[in-house]
């Protein structure tokens, strides 16, 4: 029998992980990509900067009110698994993205990924 402490060690884990990843993730985006916006894509309309932080507001905000009814129906491992695994490809994307409008595809669904954690 295992310790309590150690009863929901493996989700605790799962949590922490998943949680930890994508606040270094939300850090990483904002802080640089508004730079990036600029240099590297020449987005100097603040408009396309507030869209980019309005879509992942959004995509959070949807995948917020769509996650209570995924986790009462596949339980809440399946949607913490479903979270990360949907972040997983947005960091390695936005390294190797070619367009602004490609990073703030990836931006929704890092908004999504956050929104199920």
């Amino acid at each position: 029998m295992l310790p309590p402490w150690l009863k929901d060690a493996e989700q605790f884990i799962l949590i922490f992980t998943g949680l930890f990843c994508m606040g270094a993730g939300t850090g990483f985006e904002r802080s640089l990509l508004p730079r990036m916006a600029v240099h590297t894509f020449h987005e100097y309309s603040a408009v396309t900067r507030l869209n980019f932080v309005a879509t992942f507001g959004l995509s959070k905000a949807i995948a917020n009110a769509v996650s209570g009814p995924i986790s009462d129906k596949f339980g809440r491992k399946p949607t913490l698994v479903g979270g990360f695994l949907i972040g997983l490809p947005v960091m390695p994307f936005i390294i190797i993205a070619q367009s602004w409008t490609g990073i703030t595809f990836m931006n929704i669904l890092f908004g999504f990924s956050q929104g199920l954690l």
